[in-house]
């Protein structure tokens, strides 16, 4: 096999290792901290891997479920966030309360998404069986070529939109910074690149993340009148983190241009 096919089979390899952790410790989420983090990274570290790779029509179908996955646990994670935010604050009561909330989210969450890491799970004893049977047929430099491809489309577009003279809407920035972060991640020794564009890309990320962290939680006060109390901090956070976040796309716009 060529250079492309064994990065891959090493990586479903150790990415078969982290979901069979996240797996055991799927009924005691509320006992580990860090247990939906790293399911969530495991998801995306597999997508960035196969998202090249979906005109595959196996890898297709194998990443709608990643991506189901993903979106179920989207509020969850949420409220993760929030309870850490609330404790951080000393509102002891919300906290609590909110607490109580997540504690009801991770069981049924587990319960939503089992049956599919099992599936996951044993996909991935598959696939690289499945790299074997494409390097016969799919020529390697073809598939690192498409892979590079892929990798340029989402940094060009990057670029773009930063370059745009139009209001940056940070929401979409912040999907297309991590895209392109965890693509270089998964085939970053194919291009030829700055290795400080992949730090400033995380910077970045982190950033902006914290400014959307306010702005989710700006919104769920919008509905939940108990959380009032912490508005107008989140706004005044909210600003102050967009200013961070810009001065940060400023730079990354720079690295991209280098």
């Amino acid at each position: 096999m060529s250079s492309i096919y064994p990065l891959l089979s090493r990586e479903i390899h150790r990415l078969h290792g982290q979901f069979v952790d996240c797996q055991s410790q799927l009924t005691q989420l509320a006992e580990h901290p860090e247990a939906l983090h790293d399911l969530r990274v495991s998801l995306r570290q597999l997508r960035s891997l196969l998202r090249p790779l979906r005109h595959f029509p196996e890898i297709a179908a194998f990443d709608a479920v990643l991506s189901k996955v993903i979106s179920q646990s989207n509020r969850v994670r949420d409220m993760e966030v929030l309870v850490a935010e609330l404790q951080a604050k000393q509102q002891a009561t919300l906290y609590q309360h909110y607490q109580l909330q997540l504690t009801s989210f991770y069981s049924l969450l587990a319960a939503h998404i089992e049956t599919d890491i099992e599936l996951i799970i044993q996909r991935l004893m598959t696939l690289p069986l499945y790299w074997q049977h494409h390097s016969a047929v799919l020529p390697h430099k073809k598939l690192e070529k498409h892979v590079v491809r892929y990798c340029l489309h989402y940094q060009q577009q990057l670029k773009k939109h930063l370059k745009s003279k139009k209001t940056i809407d940070k929401h979409h920035l912040r999907l297309l910074v991590k895209k392109l972060r965890y693509a270089l991640e998964s085939y970053g020794q194919f291009l030829t690149l700055n290795p400080k564009l992949q730090i400033q890309l995380k910077k970045t990320q982190e950033a902006i993340g914290n400014w959307h962290d306010r702005s989710v939680w700006l919104e769920l006060a919008n509905h939940e009148e108990a959380l009032q109390v912490l508005v107008t901090t989140w706004q005044t956070e909210l600003q102050h983190h967009e200013h961070l976040a810009d001065k940060q796309l400023g730079k990354l716009l720079r690295r991209l241009r280098e």
